[in-house]
């Protein structure tokens, strides 16, 4: 669940299931070394307790009993409810409630087969409680995961483990079908769904009345060059027309057909058409079709409001603008973003020139405050070592002085807003707890003034002081009534009362005005400005917007405010005149889930939760180490992917702090038997890693010279023993991501030659120690690279104990520069290594040779490689079903080395051009790089051409 808004007639069906084990292969050379998904690793001090349900195993911080207590309620409840229009009832589910970091977020995985819960309550969250969406939407996603344990679908389980499901639930279904369908899920099984969220339909009802339907490829797997409404809102149509057409088990007769027989082209796409008579594609031209029809509708119902547009759009490029906010010099104060840049505040003035201010670090883009000297606003800042812990800090940026200052460390404050006379801040603070509060800082110190309102059953969002700082206003959501806006006195902390009847409709970034608070509602059916009076509770819509008028502002009767269009939002200024000051009438909202709602079993499954009478207990991480979950029918090396005959097994524990990989494999080739294990464990502060291989090659056939002598080599025994300790540092703050890895390792490697008359025993001991840095400035969506980053790596491996033993000292550094125009990146590497000794073992170190070049043993080497990166088109072109294409790109290059082996120097020296595209082939979800590399070596005068590939997951 994401914070916010995997056939041809032609094809010979012996073909198939080579197809198919090419796939498998080509899917498991990814799980090698880091297959598994992990954030990261918990605090080692954290004391687990694990409550086992019917259906569940919730494992939680022991703090947090109470909100584990009813989570648990509510997922049994949800139980039968949730997978009732799928047809299936999951088995048992481990679920982790991850209560340390300050972001929201939730999934569900395989491999191990387990969900995580991100409890923290984002600040804009729809009217529901978190934790009971989280519950209801995961759990969609776990009955359908175990949809696929069916039919010839139980083979990959039974030959590969939990990997074998998810390779199959991956390369046969659509990302689109997985969070549509749990979108759905949650909004038709509650009052407060995403579904029912104009912001949520937002951008693709904007790009259907503007732009029409984009074709299938495009709309189901994005572009570099358009708004594309994500998985979310195109899914989520989707699945909901089917369910309006089909009825409720459409969906799941779909998944039982592909389930049972699954290998085919297309799987997806077939059975849905067996089904429905529809294919996938035929199923989007219905679905934007009748949404077309309704959205039409209600846009003729709207007579939009007057503004001026203060943004001056030099191109098409998708661009945003929020949060505007009027400064003393008459200049307007924005957050913008866009694909063709990173976040920015930004400063705007009449004739729409623009000056970037200052560019933040990780940032929800919730809010903005300004007292007009300064800028206020919350980051997220990662713990130095735990991946499962972050903190969201308040930062002040000084205008006169340009310099940014902390305003809390290691806290949760959230949505920060600046008083008028700069002396201080209000903002939301969420505890581990997840009870929430309303805080004042000091302006200048950051030390806490007061605090309100804490509760465990009320949440507050986006807080905003009155114009003379004596009230504050803040986004009220209680727990079983919906939103409202509630003031607090800033003196006293006592709360002043509710301005709106609490509702079902979004209410958001409310700022004040005289005796009058602006925010933003979905009242009207589209989010549009509306304004309450203070002292009377008279509420008045302002603005008629025809998709979307967010983050208002008023100033001296001039209303600021975010408009969206399809290119993204416009800074717009609406004068007083041109205001609607009109009641509060009817929603004009297309309920587009009303079938799927009537089709449930219990539409709304949250008005009466029953707290059931569970039982705790310790959760013992010792005991809880190994967890077997994968295998696989062959032994893959980790260092190259290379597979032999044999059997592999994999454990990783829930709380991914223990990693364990065991293989037996057999080269029939050369005769060699491999037995070997490694376990990584992450649970304490420095990772440890251990590591041990047995190598046994009969038949081995070699002859060695010992003095006047020949001698046969018949067999050779190897067995190694690792270990190492590395501390994995995340240094990051503000818009450059710091990483910094020290790691230092020893191996015993003891190797036994024999033969008829012969036998020789060699033992290494080597030391290694790394020292790995990188500082990346964070990308926009069109940026190929990172325009600035250094990444240095020093190593030296040496045999202190064993003399003559060769030692390696190493260096490498890549440096990345903004090119001439945007998106086009200098990447320079430089490095150097110098390998000694008189046995030698390492051979080649970690460098590599000119591209072009085949590597050669060295003992010192020395390159250079320069590449410049730059996109060429952006297609966004369809081939049929084989390819879709998002970006075509091409980086010329320049590589030399200098290298020395046994006193022989050698120079070589080649450059070339890679071309690769960035495409969706045979309508599989994630993006792959593809294409072709030429390079030319000059001393060989020889041209040599060579395939790219690479996948991003992201």
């Amino acid at each position: 669940m994401s914070n916010r808004f995997f056939g041809s007639r032609f094809l010979d069906f012996t073909e198939i299931p080579k197809l198919w084990l090419a796939l498998v292969v080509f899917l498991l050379s990814f799980s090698a070394n880091a297959q598994f998904y992990s954030v990261g690793e918990n605090p080692a001090s954290i004391c687990w307790r694990q409550i086992r349900s019917p259906h569940f195993t919730i494992i939680y911080p022991a703090d947090f009993e109470q909100e584990a207590k009813r989570v648990t309620s509510t997922l049994e409840l949800n139980y039968s409810y949730g997978s009732y229009s799928l047809g299936g009832q999951p088995k048992r589910f481990p679920i982790i409630l991850q209560t340390q970091l300050s972001s929201s977020n939730g999934f569900v995985t395989l491999a191990p087969r387990r969900s995580e819960f991100f409890t923290v309550m984002p600040q804009d969250q729809e009217p529901v409680d978190w934790l009971n969406q989280l519950a209801i939407h995961e759990f969609r996603h776990m009955v359908q995961v175990d949809k696929y344990r069916q039919g010839f679908s139980n083979v990959p389980y039974w030959l590969l483990g939990e990997q074998g499901t998810g390779l199959v639930f991956g390369a046969t279904t659509p990302l689109w079908f997985m969070e549509g369908d749990a979108t759905l899920n949650e909004t038709s099984l509650t009052l407060s769904g995403r579904g029912r969220m104009p912001e949520f339909v937002m951008s693709y009802r904007t790009q259907l009345l503007e732009r029409g339907p984009y074709t299938y490829d495009k709309a189901s797997f994005g572009s570099f060059r358009d708004v594309i409404p994500n998985q979310y809102p195109f899914g989520y149509h989707m699945v909901a027309y089917a369910r309006r057409h089909y009825g409720e088990d459409v969906w799941g007769k779909t998944l039982d057909k592909i389930a049972r027989w699954p290998i085919r082209f297309f799987p997806f796409s077939r059975c849905l058409k067996k089904v429905t008579g529809l294919t996938t594609s035929e199923l989007y031209r219905r679905t934007v079709q009748e949404l077309d029809s309704l959205w039409r509708e209600q846009d003729s119902l709207i007579s939009p409001t007057p503004y001026q547009a203060l943004n001056h759009r030099t191109s098409k490029v998708p661009t945003f603008y929020r949060h505007p906010i009027a400064m003393p010099d008459g200049r307007v104060l924005v957050l913008k973003y866009g694909y063709g840049m990173i976040d920015a505040f930004v400063l705007v003035d009449s004739l729409g020139n623009e000056e970037k201010v200052f560019e933040p670090g990780p940032y929800d883009r919730i809010s903005l405050s300004s007292d007009g000297k300064s800028i206020v606003w919350a980051e997220e800042h990662p713990d130095p070592r735990w991946g499962y812990r972050s903190f969201s800090v308040v930062l002040r940026y000084d205008l006169a002085e340009k310099k940014r200052y902390e305003l809390s460390r290691k806290s949760r404050l959230y949505a920060p807003a600046i008083s008028m006379d700069g002396e201080k801040v209000v903002a939301v603070e969420v505890d581990e707890l997840n009870h929430s509060s309303v805080v004042i800082l000091n302006a200048k110190s950051g030390k806490q003034l007061k605090k309100m309102g804490e509760s465990d059953s009320i949440f507050y969002k986006m807080p905003w002081f009155s114009s003379d700082g004596k009230k504050v206003v803040v986004v009220k959501f209680v727990r079983g009534l919906g939103n409202t806006l509630a003031v607090f006195d800033a003196n006293s902390g006592q709360a002043d009362g509710d301005l709106l009847a609490y509702s079902r409709f979004q209410v958001a970034n409310p700022t004040w005005s005289g005796d009058t608070v602006c925010y933003r509602s979905s009242a009207s059916g589209i989010d549009n400005v509306f304004g309450v009076v203070v002292s009377t509770r008279e509420v008045f819509q302002l603005t008629s917007s025809r998709f979307g008028a967010y983050d208002p502002f008023m100033h001296q009767g001039q209303l600021f405010y975010a408009d969206y269009r399809t290119e993204g939002f416009d800074l717009v200024r609406a004068e007083k005149d041109s205001l609607l000051y009109s009641p509060e009438g009817p929603s004009n909202f297309v309920a587009y889930y009303e079938p799927a709602e009537r089709q449930e079993l219990k539409p709304n499954v949250l008005d009466s939760i029953p707290q059931l009478d569970l039982e705790s207990k310790k959760y013992r991480k010792i005991g809880h180490l190994l967890n077997f979950h994968s295998w696989q029918p062959v032994a893959m090396d980790p260092n190259d992917y290379s597979t032999t005959i044999g059997v592999e097994v994999k454990s990783q524990n829930v709380l991914s702090t223990a990693i364990l990989g065991g293989r037996w494999g057999y080269d029939g080739v050369n005769d060699i038997n491999t037995l070997s294990a490694e376990l990584s464990y992450r649970g304490w502060y420095p990772v440890l890693d251990f590591g041990v291989e047995r190598e046994q090659q009969s038949n081995f056939n070699r002859f060695v010279l010992s003095g006047d002598d020949t001698l046969e080599v018949t067999d050779r025994r190897e067995v190694d023993y690792d270990f190492s300790v590395s501390l994995p540092l995340n240094f990051t703050k503000g818009k450059h991501f710091v990483f910094f890895t020290p790691i230092l390792s020893a191996s015993y490697e003891d190797i036994l030659f024999t033969g008829p008359q012969f036998r020789s025993q060699f033992e290494w001991t080597p030391l290694r120690g790394h020292l790995i840095f990188r500082r990346v400035r964070k990308r926009a969506v069109r940026d190929i690279l990172s325009p600035w980053e250094q990444y240095l790596r020093f190593s030296i491996a040496k045999a202190p104990f064993n003399d003559g033993q060769e030692e390696l000292y190493y260096a490498t550094g890549r440096f990345n520069f903004p090119g001439l125009f945007k998106h086009q990146v200098l990447r320079v590497r430089l490095g150097g290594q110098y390998i000694g000794g008189e046995r030698l073992r390492f051979r080649r170190g970690y460098l590599n040779f000119p591209r072009g070049v085949k590597e050669e043993d060295t003992d010192h080497l020395a390159t250079l490689q320069v590449d410049y990166t730059f996109p060429i088109a952006y297609p966004d072109l369809r081939v049929w079903w084989l390819a879709y294409f998002q970006r075509i790109n091409a980086s010329p290059f320049y590589d030399y080395s200098w290298s020395t082996y046994l006193g022989n120097h050698k120079n070589f020296e080649s450059f070339g051009l890679e071309l690769t595209t960035d495409a969706n082939f045979l309508r599989y979800g994630y993006l792959l790089s593809v294409g072709a590399r030429f390079s030319y070596v000059t001393k060989e005068q020889n041209p040599v051409f060579e395939g790219i590939f690479g996948i991003s997951f992201y």
